[in-house]
């Protein structure tokens, strides 16, 4: 019987012992992690995605390209609306859609310089990943959130916090569209090199060693 205690007692002392080894190699990862949450050692995750065949920059006929399946959240409706009545008065070409199947959006993005993205059910949506992943030239409500990369902006996306701020940033990628080009290619890359599911997954792993 005090053998059996005795044995009993190292099993629970190994299971202690794994618990303490698995608490100290485990982290947490959120996909939209705060500076708070960063603080608290929970680190960023992010979809994954790889980038897709478009058109070449100078072969794209739509200049913007505003497509949001709700228009409840974030910015979505003032910059529709905003969109909207710009293309009264406009030279530029703008694609504005409120209901998009996958095929057509997906074709719409290919053949568009710029292309807006705002907060849906939260500050990360996937219509980012996927504007990038096209060369598309991004410009974003302004996220709080922290990336596994951060996106740069002027260099990989433009941001904006106001409306006032998005007809400013509009304006200037439609009158330079050189800059639109350079822009998406930055950040198409960085998606290639950071943001793929393979790069995700190898993130994931590296962060839990």
């Amino acid at each position: 019987m005090q053998e059996e205690l005795s044995l009993n007692k190292g099993k629970y002392s190994d299971q202690r012992r794994s618990k303490k080894i698995f608490f100290k190699v485990a982290k947490y990862f959120k996909r939209e992690c705060s500076k708070y949450h960063f603080k608290k050692r929970i680190y960023p995750i992010s979809f994954g995605i790889n980038v897709r065949d478009s058109l070449k920059f100078s072969e794209r006929t739509n200049d913007f390209f505003v497509g949001f399946g709700q228009l409840k959240t974030g910015l979505r409706r003032r910059v529709s609306d905003l969109s909207r009545e710009q293309t009264l008065n406009s030279r530029y070409k703008f694609s504005i859609h409120s209901s998009l199947n996958p095929e057509s959006y997906y074709a719409e993005l290919s053949r568009s310089r710029v292309a807006v993205d705002c907060f849906g059910g939260g500050e990360m949506n996937f219509r980012r990943f996927e504007i990038l992943a096209f060369g598309t030239c991004l410009l974003a409500e302004k996220s709080s959130i922290i990336y596994p990369a951060p996106f740069i902006h002027g260099k990989h996306l433009f941001e904006f916090s106001t409306v006032a701020e998005f007809q400013y940033l509009l304006d200037y990628l439609l009158k330079n569209p050189s800059v639109a080009e350079e822009d998406g290619n930055n950040g198409r890359n960085l998606l290639s090199q950071r943001y793929t599911p393979n790069k995700i997954a190898e993130y994931l792993l590296e962060m839990s060693l």
